[in-house]
């Protein structure tokens, strides 16, 4: 049973602060695999433009064990300047057929995502990034490049995947999901994703970047997860929470 509170800070003023709770159910014989893998709780809303400071607190409502953390975040205007999203890396993926919305699901996607950014040995991740604010030209003649790179001098290992957007449905904000890696997977190493939005000229419009590590162990497990789900199609509590941050 998990308690999660969360608030934003604008300057000396609180514009959002919210308490969730969480009961998470796990058969018997899936005890010793929490106590070696760890759990996930993932939660998420929207939030206006700003500058903020994001703390986080999420405590065992029964053991008392807890865990915190703060981070500064910047939400963009939104406009006609053409953006990348933070890269999401995922190890594995699940079609979804029901229409629920949650945490790390991108279209009828499902990404499992481990916040370690460690994956199993020949593994391949999946690397998720959102190209937003695109006008019609640049759907049709833009690209977005992914440079997969070791960071280590003595491995010259290095691959290139260009993906033209209008490989996808045209809309203004399109999320793209690239599996990294050859057919065999990678070897052990740390490893740096680098993303480009083009133009149709090869003019650099955004950057952002990745990094993450290739275990030598083939059999370890990842975080289990909970997350509370909501229906797509009652999108008021969205509006509700952007309302009060504007109030």
């Amino acid at each position: 049973s998990y308690d999660l509170n969360v608030s934003l800070k604008k300057d000396n003023s609180f514009i959002f602060e919210e308490k969730k709770h969480f009961d998470f159910y796990l058969a018997e014989d899936k005890v010793n695999a929490l106590k070696g893998n760890g759990l996930v709780v993932h939660h998420s809303f929207p939030v206006i433009p700003g500058k903020y400071k994001l703390t986080v607190f999420a405590m065992n409502s029964i053991g008392k064990e807890f865990t915190f953390f703060d981070k500064n975040i910047v939400v963009p205007e939104s406009g006609n300047k053409p953006v990348l999203s933070t890269p999401v890396l995922a190890y594995k993926t699940e079609t979804q057929q029901d229409t629920f919305f949650f945490p790390y699901r991108i279209n009828d996607k499902k990404l499992f995502v481990d916040p370690g950014k460690n994956f199993k040995l020949r593994e391949r991740p999946f690397l998720m990034v959102g190209a937003y604010n695109l006008s019609h030209d640049l759907w049709e003649k833009g690209r977005v490049i992914a440079v997969l790179k070791v960071l280590n001098e003595r491995n010259q290992y290095s691959r290139t995947y260009e993906i033209p957007l209008k490989l996808l449905n045209y809309h203004n904000n399109i999320n793209i999901l690239q599996k990294l890696g050859d057919a065999a997977g990678l070897n052990p190493d740390y490893y740096e994703v680098k993303i480009t939005l083009q133009d149709a000229t090869g003019k650099t419009l955004d950057t952002q970047s990745a990094s993450f590590s290739v275990s030598p162990i083939s059999n370890f497990g990842y975080p289990m997860e909970t997350f509370n789900k909501m229906r797509i199609e009652n999108p008021f509590y969205f509006f509700s929470v952007l309302a009060g941050q504007f109030e």
